[in-house]
């Protein structure tokens, strides 16, 4: 698989473990703001072989790993290696953009997926300028998702994407499933975020997680 980068050890990409996380190379999406964008240059790529040793090693110290990326649903190859990761013991969540449905749902058929977090990257109309995707194409994932027992929808409050927006999906989700993630600038012309406490404000106002900050 194609691994770009290796986390030996998190306390917050997967609540409730200490967790290892794996990032795929690649992503059909194009948002400017992707906190990991350095990914996709990535020269080299970490040998699956090695992360799958460190995970052995790591057994009944961390408890779970997190898929992320990129986008991990688009590799051929990610069914046997989180088969591999799963027959070790570990919970795993999956961070995906949506647009790979039927991997979703196999992985889920199959078992090998505890916690999916789902980004809902804007308001529905807005969806093809920020990502060069309509929203028609995460639909399918997005219906799937909703109905798990453990799952989260979140946004990134990158300033283009405005309070309207996210007012919208508001009306399309369970509040108690639903963060915000406060964006950070990653390059030299990257836009000014959103201040922290307008952003606070408006989680507090509408009952919903925010975290990044």
């Amino acid at each position: 698989m194609n691994i770009a980068a290796y986390i030996k050890t998190s306390m917050v990409d997967f609540d409730g473990h200490l967790s290892a996380t794996v990032f795929t190379k690649g992503c059909n999406m194009i948002c400017d703001y992707c906190h990991n964008r350095d990914l996709k240059n990535q020269p080299s790529l970490m040998d699956e072989e090695e992360v799958l040793k460190h995970l052995d090693k790591r057994k009944g110290i961390l408890t779970g790993v997190t898929l992320s990326g990129g986008e991990p649903t688009l590799q051929e190859d990610l069914i046997d290696f989180v088969t591999k990761v799963k027959n070790l013991g570990y919970a795993i969540k999956l961070d995906t953009n949506g647009s790979n449905p039927a991997m979703l749902k196999t992985l889920h058929s199959l078992g090998l997926i505890d916690y999916v977090a789902m980004d809902l990257k804007t308001a529905p109309s807005n969806y093809r300028k920020l990502t060069g995707m309509d929203f028609e194409q995460v639909r399918e994932s997005y219906d799937f998702v909703r109905n798990l027992q453990h799952y989260e929808f979140r946004t990134t409050m990158y300033p283009e994407v405005s309070f309207e927006d996210v007012g919208m999906l508001l009306k399309m989700v369970d509040r108690g499933h639903y963060v915000l993630q406060q964006y950070r600038p990653n390059h030299s012309h990257a836009l000014k975020p959103y201040e922290d406490q307008e952003l606070l404000t408006f989680a507090k106002v509408n009952g919903i997680a925010i975290r990044g900050m």
